[in-house]
This record gives structure tokens, C-alpha cells and sequence, in this order.
């Protein structure tokens, strides 16, 4: 199936499922940050609404079906999971890179490259130090399993050496160039909308000041 087919087929079969106000009601307060408009928050009345907005936004699109994997976990469809889980990921190469490099030399497209230890080591310690009783249900949607969950529960004293191993975890099994998205995306659906958007902050941050 082409890789384009294959995102449709997945967007269909979700939007055609019917999902209870309070499930919707619940995903709409998942990505409010990232609808970011009272307006848009009130037309949702339906999976279609939502999922429609939020491509409209660049948070859903081919390349990033994290929002897919929320709305799968909120519904507990464990075949819709099974798609996700076995969607193929074509890796795009930007078509442009500013700075007047173009994609003839596509190994030097931020796609590709690995997440500054610095930058990443400022975004672990913010997370780590303020996710607080919300830490299990960031681990969840960083796909760390329940088992998993409970031994780290037993084994650390506290939330902050929990978080940081679920990051250190969760860092070997995340693609390097869908880190911030899949970090973003956990702090969403575990209601930490305020975490999220100080850990925008610092990528984007750190983003300017490697280019100034």
C-alpha cells in the first residue's frame, strides 16, 4: 500500500468511529494547547472535527501520527493500536533548509540530526523536576508498559529518578527526529499542557541561540 494510501486508510477508519462527549470531551483538553482557539474548541463535535483541526494545525500529518496513537489509547481499540503500531514511516527530506541549502545534500537536514546533549539535558532536567504525580501517565503515552511502571514505582523513592529513567527508556526506543514531537505530545495527554509548552520554549530557544 502506498505510504500515502496507508495514512488515509488509518484517518478514515478513525474519524468513521463513534466516540462518546466524554472521551471527546477529554481529547479536545488533550490538545487544547495545540488548537489554541475557543472557536475551533466549540466546532469540535465529532473525531473527523478534531482530527481535521489538528492537521489544519501541522500537529497530524503523514509523518506524525502521534495525535492517532492519543485518540487509539483514549479509545482503547486495540486494532486501531495494531495499525498505528505497524504504520510505515518514510523519512522526507525537507525540500528546503534556510540558509540557502537545498536538499541535494539531504544527511544535513535537521531531520537527521541527533538532538544536542545540552539541549536535551535541559529539557530531562524540566520535565523530570516538575512532571510531578502526572509522571505515570507521561510514561504510558512514552509506550513504557505497566509492569515497567510499577518497578520503577518500587525501586526509585521519588518522581524525579523515576522520570529520568522513563526518559533514558523511552530515549533508546524514540527515533531521534520525533523526540520533542513524542515528549510534547505525552506532556499533552498527561494534562501537563504547561509543561509542554516550557519545553517548546526550550527547544525552540535553544534553536535560535545555535543560529545566532
Amino acid at each position: 500500500m502506498a505510504y500515502n494510501d496507508e495514512y488515509s486508510v488509518l484517518r478514515q477508519k478513525i474519524t468513521s468511529l463513534r466516540c462518546s462527549p466524554d472521551i471527546l470531551s477529554s481529547l479536545k483538553e488533550i490538545f487544547s494547547s495545540s488548537i489554541n482557539s475557543k472557536r475551533e474548541m466549540e466546532f469540535i463535535g465529532n473525531l473527523s472535527d478534531l482530527i481535521s483541526i489538528l492537521e489544519k494545525r501541522y500537529h497530524l500529518h503523514r509523518d506524525n501520527i502521534e495525535v492517532f496513537k492519543i485518540i487509539a489509547e483514549n479509545l482503547q481499540r486495540h486494532d486501531l493500536k495494531n495499525l498505528i503500531r505497524n504504520y510505515g514511516y518514510v523519512q522526507h527530506i525537507v525540500p528546503e533548509i534556510s540558509h540557502g541549502v537545498s536538499n541535494n545534500n539531504p544527511e544535513i537536514s535537521p531531520i537527521f540530526l541527533p538532538i544536542h546533549p545540552d539541549l536535551k539535558q535541559r529539557v530531562y532536567d524540566k520535565i523530570r523536576s516538575e512532571i510531578g504525580t502526572r509522571w505515570k501517565e507521561f510514561a504510558r503515552y512514552l509506550n513504557i508498559k505497566e509492569g515497567q511502571i510499577d518497578q520503577l514505582n518500587l525501586k526509585y523513592s521519588t518522581v524525579d529518578e523515576s522520570t529520568l529513567e522513563v526518559l533514558k527508556y523511552h530515549e533508546r526506543i524514540c527515533e531521534p527526529h520525533k523526540l520533542r514531537t513524542a515528549l510534547c505530545n505525552a506532556l499533552s495527554a498527561a494534562r501537563r499542557n504547561d509543561l509542554k509548552i516550557e519545553v517548546e520554549h526550550i527547544f525552540d530557544t535553544h534553536h535560535l541561540m545555535s543560529f545566532a
